[in-house]
Parts: C-alpha cells; sequence; structure tokens
C-alpha cells in the first residue's frame, strides 16, 4: 500500500472516530429516554419468529422491572480465604442432633480442633528489645509480639526464630505459625 493512500486511510478514520464522539456527546444522557423508548406503547415491526419474545421484553422493561433487586449489597467482611478447606461432611442426623443437645456428643465432638490459623506472616521486626510480628488478616495488618490478645480470640504466647506460637483461647488450644526457615 503506499503512503499517501495509508495516510490518508488513517486521517478519514480519525476524522470518522472524531465526529462518533461528538455525535455521541451531544446525544441526551437522562436515562429516562431509555426507559421512555422501551415503552410497551411503542410500536414495533419484529420479525414473525420473535414477536412474543420481544413483546414479554418490551412489557418487563417499561412494565416496572425493579433494577434495584438485582443489585447487591456490599459485604462487611470480605471472605479473607476463598480457596481454604471447606467441610464437606454431611449434616447431622436428627439422633446425633438430640444427642448433642442431651449432653451426651461424641469424644470427637467434645475434642474439635480449633479452626485454622486465620494469619499470614508478612514480615518481623527485631531492635534487640523485643520482637513485632507483622501479620495479615484478610486485608487487616497486624503487627503483634509477646503477651498481645488478638480480637479475644488469639494470645501470642511465644516467639522464636522459626515459629510464632498462638493460643485459641476459646478452647486453650496452642497452634503455631511458620515464621521463618527451618534449619
Amino acid at each position: 500500500m503506499k503512503p499517501a493512500l495509508r495516510y490518508g486511510l488513517l486521517l478519514g478514520g480519525l476524522g470518522l472516530t472524531a465526529g462518533a464522539v461528538f455525535w455521541a456527546s451531544q446525544l441526551p444522557s437522562d436515562d429516562s429516554s431509555v426507559v421512555a423508548s422501551a415503552s410497551p406503547n411503542r410500536t414495533r415491526s419484529v420479525t414473525s419468529r420473535s414477536v412474543a419474545g420481544a413483546q414479554s421484553v418490551d412489557q418487563q422493561m417499561g412494565g416496572g422491572l425493579d433494577l434495584r433487586r438485582l443489585q447487591r449489597e456490599r459485604s462487611e467482611t470480605p471472605n479473607a480465604d476463598l480457596f481454604g478447606s471447606r467441610n464437606f461432611s454431611p449434616p447431622p442426623t436428627p439422633e446425633q442432633v438430640k444427642a448433642h443437645q442431651r449432653g451426651q456428643g461424641t469424644q470427637q465432638e467434645a475434642a474439635a480442633p480449633p479452626p485454622p490459623l486465620p494469619f499470614t506472616y508478612i514480615g518481623q521486626l527485631d531492635d534487640g528489645t523485643y520482637t513485632m510480628i507483622f501479620l495479615a488478616e484478610g486485608d487487616r495488618n497486624l503487627s503483634v509480639r509477646k503477651g498481645d490478645v488478638i480480637d479475644d480470640k488469639y494470645r501470642v504466647e511465644d516467639i522464636n526464630e522459626n515459629e510464632l506460637v498462638l493460643v485459641y483461647l476459646p478452647q486453650n488450644a496452642r497452634q503455631t505459625l511458620q515464621i521463618g526457615v527451618a534449619r
């Protein structure tokens, strides 16, 4: 293709694009015009195959489709671990529920393990007097040291080179989080 022809086509395309942008900017931006154009009182020519479908769409659009019902509310607590472990065990049988309500649960139910730690190790700061550990819990960042209590659920019991020892307070269960490379 000759350079003059290519240059002319590029300028023509640029002119068409600028014209389309100008034309679109002159259109009314009021959303009521869209609803008014989709009202059921308007006449429409439709192919014979899709007459019923087009009429139902017109009725929905002009007949009070409440778009607010389709919107989701924003979650206050985001899901921290999308790919974490899930419990796929079947729900308890009615006999198990009754036994649990009477306090006759199995030994396994009495000694249920604590939930997995929700924290991710980010880093640490050691200035010689104390060690500060930086953790992430979902979109929250935490800085903890020995003796700190996190959300009345976890207490930092010990910090050593390779692990952070936490106590899950509701069950008084010790859990460890790896914070260094084991030698």
